[in-house]
């Protein structure tokens, strides 16, 4: 082992390395193990100074003039393909971005930009255009122009015949599901001339991501396929080995249109259960951590090694927001504790949301106030979802004018003559002195889902609700046979990942969306179809086994004017045309209250001291600008 020379700088570490020491030490502790005797081992790494972090020590080695030659990129999951239409999760869209560019992307203030095109095309700029009136009879058009600069790593231009190559492909069953639904929404993609094409979007589809509907590109003039592991590259770099289980090394193009600063860019793949990231990021195998790698917990140490000068840290806010669920239109069979709106009422007045969400985010995040972001254009703030309303004692009196006493005095409520109608009017009991036992679904593995689980468990228990907590295994979730969607839940406590627009469709329709002989549109009764004779336009999003358990209303809300303001909301292409309806859906929402919105989940992602230019977005892999990233120490 190389011995470690304590210089003043060095020792100016010494209350930074103690407490990453003894806080390691804590966590071992808390798992309620032995920590076990370390051996230290060496890793060979040009670093500025001397890290000692219990297993971990890098060897002191003057930097060399000059600047590193290669960037070590840390992620969590090596994809299956880098096939643009078979990428799976953040960590596979990365790394694809290293070999493409952003085709329609969302910067920090959630305005769309390009990397490849001229401009986005827009209905302001004329770009994309509206075909017929706006509605179900009416389609859009969307024209774009690739930048002349951009070419394939063998030097052929990126051209039109390249998209439409790769829609076909998807309309023909190749790639992920998300991708081939895409693919069926789009009627044709008219070739205009090498550099120029226009996206015709299905007959009433009216969305404001108009604009997104692009698949591959697929290098036609290579014979219009793409190699899963060795794909054709038009972005900054070119792949150069894949070393399945390990990692992948990436080198730079010569004739990319911005050759990026960073020479050689490799990937790791880590496994928080094996080793852990952080530790990785101050020891010098990793430069850049992705947020896969990073929850909240990390913060804390982070945030100690950015003041003693190691790493940098950046969070931004969501997409992916955790909630609440309750089940308030359960299959038969079940209890049906929380149809009744004064019980839901109630949960939310027993929670303290602002100390919930700061100690389950390390205080990196705050309490919703709707279930669409603060920042965005439809957001209205709702008050019952003003920070700081908890109120444990109305909450007990709304359980107790809903029929539930702690009768007995045994700390759990019973059901007295409890009782009410669901969305479809169908009278609804609960039978006499049955106990308020509930149980609540979360995804396995998810420690910050696991912190708010067990505070919610504990504030319940005040209010007399036995909460058992029940973990899925986050791959199976969303399974045909989970219970989230046989909806055989009482609570869900998961998250959602929305995209840039504020939508909603998906999670809120509850009743069939109908249209008449006239022209005019309404929301069936609950769990009723339409009348017959009338256009179903959107089905309900209530899983059920009559649609395969499909659809993403979960807690089963069907109230029709709330299906309907949703569904008109998400049917326009104009913010100023869709904002009322989004107004009065959040108001619906907040009276119902179907879910608690919690808060948005921090994005976390670090690097190392001395790299620069790496800017995280909310909407984007974290390599989207990644021939800027340079070495400025």
């Amino acid at each position: 082992m190389w011995p470690v020379i304590w210089s003043r700088e060095r020792r100016a570490l010494l209350p930074f390395l103690i407490g990453l020491g003894l806080l390691l030490l804590a966590l071992v502790a808390c798992r309620g193990e032995t920590p076990p005797s370390p051996t230290p081992r060496e890793v060979t790494r040009i670093v500025e100074r001397t890290v000692v972090v219990t297993q971990v020590i890098t060897r002191v080695v003057t930097p060399p003039p000059g600047k590193p030659t290669d960037l070590t990129l840390c992620l969590r999951e090596e994809p299956a393909s880098l096939d643009p239409l078979a990428l799976s999760g953040e960590d596979a869209q990365a790394l694809h971005l290293l070999l493409a560019r952003v085709l329609v992307g969302w910067d920090e203030k959630g305005r769309p930009f390009t990397q490849v095109f001229e401009r986005v095309p827009t209905l302001e700029n004329g770009d994309a255009r509206l075909v017929g009136e706006e509605g179900p009879d009416g389609h859009v058009e969307v024209t774009y122009r690739i930048r002349p600069d951009i070419r394939w790593e063998d030097g052929a231009p990126l051209s039109s015949r390249d998209f439409r190559v790769a829609w076909e492909a998807a309309r023909e069953g190749r790639g992920l599901p998300r991708y081939r639904a895409l693919a069926r929404d789009v009627e044709d993609v008219r070739l205009v001339d090498e550099r120029t094409f226009t996206v015709v979007l299905r007959q009433g589809l009216m969305t404001p991501l108009y604009m997104t509907y692009l698949f591959g590109p697929y290098p036609a003039h290579a014979g219009g396929t793409l190699a899963a592991e060795h794909p054709l590259s038009f972005g900054p770099y070119t792949l150069a080995r894949w070393d399945k289980g390990r990692g992948m090394v990436f080198t730079a193009r010569a004739n990319a249109t911005l050759p990026p600063a960073v020479p050689t860019l490799n990937v790791r793949f880590v496994d928080p259960a094996q080793e852990d990231p952080v530790v990785d990021l101050l020891g010098g195998r990793c430069d850049v951590l992705a947020p896969s790698l990073l929850t909240p917990l990390a913060s804390p140490l982070l945030r100690q090694a950015e003041r003693q000068g190691l790493v940098h840290m950046a969070t931004v806010s969501g997409p992916a927001w955790v909630h609440l669920d309750f089940n308030t239109w359960p299959p038969e069979g079940r209890v049906p504790f929380f149809a009744d709106v004064r019980v839901r009422q109630a949960v939310l007045l027993s929670l303290d949301r602002t100390r919930l969400v700061a100690e389950a985010t390390e205080g990196l995040a705050r309490p919703m106030r709707s279930w669409l972001p603060e920042s965005s254009w439809a957001f209205e703030a709702l008050p019952a979802l003003t920070p700081g309303t908890q109120d444990v004692r109305h909450a007990r009196q709304l359980l107790a004018e809903a029929g539930w006493r702690d009768e007995d005095e045994d700390h759990v409520l019973e059901a007295h003559e409890v009782g009410g109608t669901f969305w479809d009017g169908e009278r609804w009991t609960v039978a006499e002195g049955t106990r308020f036992r509930v149980t609540l679904v979360t995804a396995g593995g998810d420690v910050v889902v696991r912190r708010v689980a067990e505070g919610i468990r504990q504030a319940l228990a005040a209010i007399g609700m036995e909460v058992q907590v029940e973990e899925v295994p986050a791959s199976a979730l969303w399974t045909p046979e989970s219970p989230l969607r046989q909806r055989k839940f009482d609570l869900a406590l998961f998250s959602w990942l929305p995209g840039p627009d504020p939508d909603g469709r998906y999670m809120w329709v509850g009743n069939a969306i109908c249209r008449k002989a006239d022209g005019s549109v309404y929301a069936a009764e609950a769990g009723r179809a339409c009348t017959p004779g009338d256009e179903l336009l959107y089905p309900s999003q209530i899983p059920r086994a009559d649609n395969h358990w499909e659809g993403g209303n979960v807690a089963g809300w069907a109230r029709a004017e709330a299906s309907l303001a949703i569904y008109q909301a998400t049917t326009r292409l104009r913010p100023q045309d869709r904002a009322p309806f989004y107004v009065r859906h959040q108001s619906l929402f907040e009276h119902d209250l179907p879910v608690i919105p919690l808060f948005f989940r921090p994005r976390l992602t670090a690097w190392r001291a001395g790299w620069t230019h790496i800017r995280p977005l909310p909407f984007q892999p974290v390599t989207w600008n990644c021939e800027e990233w340079a070495w400025e120490p």
